[in-house]
């Protein structure tokens, strides 16, 4: 697998939509310019036994208020979850395959940027990747266990270039008032099951494009608490399809569009769905729905 859909990852300027002005903030490589951390350097090797989860964290103490901390290529073991708070102006390259190395029972995130702003995700070579190896716990009956990533509550910032593959459940939550964000260029594989979406976003000023999703579940799902939202470009490949819901109690979802969904052997093209919750929903775009080899369509459920 690779995320090279359209790649991107270089200094280059380009134009930004009207509304999406601000993030991030500055490129990587000029983030790298002011200081480069590599995580080898504080410890972690490429033998995929070493636990590296302290050395990104050792990494992020010294770069993440302003540098770049550097994953080279190679296969490493995570079995410390990392959880790094108010970052400014920094940016994480992992070029490199991080494995899950630990099985909690719990759910938890392997990998959570909370708070901070102008923050970069993104691999250099398109082949990064974070593999969780969920079917160990799937083949024991077991859907409920560590997520892959986590984006909660930050300001101006950017996921690309990147691959999540077999989380145990969720493979990647934006939530929390995360804001001004953009995630692009992803290849998100789960297993053949419910229980393991792919990108459930709940934020405000979020454009999510050219992004392809295998997992038998919900495929780009937008939550309570979301507006405007550009969601296009994706290809969902044998999974439940796009959706929405379920809308909460107190803030609503306003302002989204879905536009350029493609999907292939899959449950509905897109799913609008209530647990009883109170929220409302309004001014919603979907357009140019292709589907091959569906069970259903549009569902108000």
């Amino acid at each position: 697998l690779r995320a090279d859909f359209n790649h991107r990852s270089t200094c280059t300027i380009r134009k930004r939509r009207a509304f999406w002005q601000r993030w991030p903030f500055d490129y990587h490589c000029r983030k790298a310019a002011v200081k480069t951390c590599n995580f080898l350097d504080y410890g972690a090797v490429a033998d995929n036994s070493t636990d590296v989860g302290q050395p990104i964290i050792d990494a992020f103490a010294d770069c993440g208020s302003g540098g770049l901390i550097y994953v080279p290529e190679g296969k490493y073991s995570l079995q410390t979850w990392v959880s790094l708070s108010n970052g400014n102006a920094w940016a994480l390259q992992i070029d490199g395959i991080l494995w899950r190395g630990a099985s909690p029972a719990g759910q938890s995130y392997m990998l959570e940027i909370s708070g901070g702003s102008d923050f970069e995700l993104f691999s250099s070579n398109s082949a990064g990747a974070i593999q969780a190896s969920g079917y160990l716990y799937h083949i024991e009956g077991t859907y409920i266990g560590p997520r892959v990533l986590h984006i909660d509550g930050v300001f101006d910032w950017s996921v690309h270039d990147f691959i999540l593959v077999d989380s145990p459940m969720f493979h990647f939550v934006i939530e929390g008032g995360a804001s001004n964000g953009e995630v692009y260029n992803m290849v998100i594989r789960g297993g053949d099951s419910g229980g393991l979406d792919a990108i459930d976003v709940s934020a405000i000023n979020v454009w999510i494009h050219d992004v392809m999703v295998t997992n038998k579940d919900e495929c780009v799902t937008t939550k309570t608490s979301s507006k405007n939202l550009l969601i296009e470009s994706i290809y969902c490949n044998i999974s439940g399809g796009c959706a929405m819901g379920s809308p909460g109690a107190g803030p609503n979802v306003s302002e989204i569009t879905y536009r350029n969904v493609y999907s292939w052997s899959f449950n509905q093209l897109f799913m609008f769905k209530s647990n009883g919750g109170s929220g409302e929903v309004k001014n919603v775009v979907l357009e140019n729905f292709i589907g091959q080899k569906p069970l259903s369509s549009i569902i108000p459920a």
